[in-house]
């Protein structure tokens, strides 16, 4: 912990304590069964829970990541991000390495049954492969981006209306997809001053 505390700092300490215990509210997204009624309200208030800015075509460089590959069943991610999260800053926290960027996690492919992908940190240079914790990459290239504003829970309707617009643009997508988390509970507690990238390689 003190040699944690001397890479990180006190503030960055407290975000990342914040952040972990945030990970089962974002997980509890792909697992979450809304009541018709619940559902039907989050369409009629999905202009005022999440807005994505003008989607972007840009291209962007792979950065190296401390990272986990994760295969596992739809319902047990609630269970699996946290312990993942963790595992990978105490890895780095004892490398006395501090994230050179914001949590990802980079989908290889989803299924009805089952989520396959790397959740990471960015970081400056390679570190030492520790248990699941491997020398992974947050990807890059020419890519499809949208920011969305809000809670977690807007997530998969923010998803929604960016495939939409890359349908009505005619863009052909690859078939993965990333998220970055830019900010979040780590930096705010307020959910209206989130902010998370969502990206499609072209």
């Amino acid at each position: 912990m003190a040699k944690m505390a001397a890479t990180l700092g006190p503030s960055r300490l407290r975000g990342y304590t914040a952040l972990r215990l945030a990970v089962d509210r974002y997980a509890a997204i792909f697992t979450a069964r809304r009541s018709k009624k619940r559902r039907v309200q989050v369409i009629a208030d999905r202009k005022e829970m999440l807005m994505i800015g003008t989607p972007e075509i840009t291209k962007t460089r792979p950065r190296a990541a401390a990272a986990i590959h994760v295969t596992v069943p739809r319902d047990e991610i609630r269970t699996v991000m946290p312990v993942a999260i963790r595992e990978i800053l105490a890895t780095l926290s004892a490398q006395g390495i501090a994230p050179a960027g914001p949590l990802f996690d980079h989908h290889l492919e989803t299924s009805e049954q089952a989520f396959d992908f790397e959740v990471g940190f960015p970081i400056v240079a390679p570190m030492q492969p520790t248990g699941r914790v491997k020398n992974g990459e947050l990807p890059g290239g020419r890519i499809a981006r949208a920011v969305m504003s809000g809670d977690y829970e807007g997530l998969a309707n923010a998803w929604r209306e960016f495939r939409e617009w890359m349908k009505r643009e005619g863009h052909v997508i690859r078939g993965d997809f990333w998220q970055i988390f830019t900010a979040g509970p780590e930096s705010s507690p307020d959910p209206a001053n989130w902010r998370t990238e969502l990206c499609l390689p072209l």
